[in-house]
């Protein structure tokens, strides 16, 4: 059997603890090191939503959800009905990841689900923190 050096480390030697504690503090500097580079090389978000006003911004609807076990799951057919919770029937609210930003009765626009807003919950705050979520969604090379 021939002896492994690579195996001869102080980490190996340390209790468990101080290697979990060396390691955090490694992954740390190097995100500190990863976002202070891509700070310096990538445009302000303002920047880039002056520049790309009309870049899509992707939004959910949420009609509500349903809770079911695995046995009512299994006991699915056709013409089963399961009840939602949170919405009223025929509403939902409109979120972009995970920040609600309106609320609004389904309707049908020419066979398709369309949203018709009745309430806005973004107040100025929330709009400058979508935008600059929007901004990170889409990196600009130069």
């Amino acid at each position: 059997m021939m002896y492994d050096e690579s195996l001869d480390s102080p980490l190996l030697d340390a209790p468990l603890e101080d290697s979990m504690t060396a390691s955090a503090d490694n992954i740390q500097h190097n995100v500190s090191d990863a976002s202070d580079h891509q700070s310096e090389s990538e445009p302000a978000p303002s920047t880039i939503l002056k520049k790309y006003p009309d870049a899509p911004l992707e939004l959910t609807l949420n009609a509500g959800r349903i809770s079911a076990s695995f046995d009512e799951l299994s006991q699915l057919n056709i013409g089963s009905v399961l009840v939602a919770t949170g919405e009223k029937a025929g509403y939902a609210t409109m979120y972009h990841q995970q920040q609600a930003i309106a609320r609004g009765e389904l309707v049908n626009v020419e066979g398709r689900l369309g949203i018709q807003i009745t309430h806005v919950f973004l107040d100025s705050q929330s709009q400058s923190a979508l935008s600059a979520s929007h901004a990170s969604d889409h990196q600009i090379q130069p």
